[in-house]
């Protein structure tokens, strides 16, 4: 992914590193980060707050999904961060 180039490592690389592995939030390891990584580069991109999180939140607390449950899905499928919350995933699960 060329806009990769663009990305600041302390304030873009490392934040999304940090809140997709840290033990407090999605705890994946970093052998399935980087899984996810190979399959679907763009996830650097996005923006925790406007993207990643409420689509995480969306998962745990309206599908009631366990943290368990939603690492296996990212790792499997981390397209699914690809989709838009309002316009996709919500119809699609309603």
């Amino acid at each position: 992914e060329p806009k990769l180039m663009t990305c600041g490592v302390q304030t873009g690389l490392i934040p999304k590193l940090q809140y997709y592995t840290d033990s407090d939030k999605l705890n994946i390891t970093h052998h399935n980060f980087h899984t996810m990584i190979r399959k679907n580069p763009k996830l650097l991109l996005y923006s925790i707050r406007g993207n990643i999180h409420p689509k995480i939140s969306y998962l745990g607390t309206i599908l009631g999904m366990t943290i368990e449950e939603i690492q296996r899905l990212l790792v499997k499928y981390p397209q699914f961060l690809d989709y838009n919350l309002e316009n996709k995933l919500i119809p699609l699960t309603a």
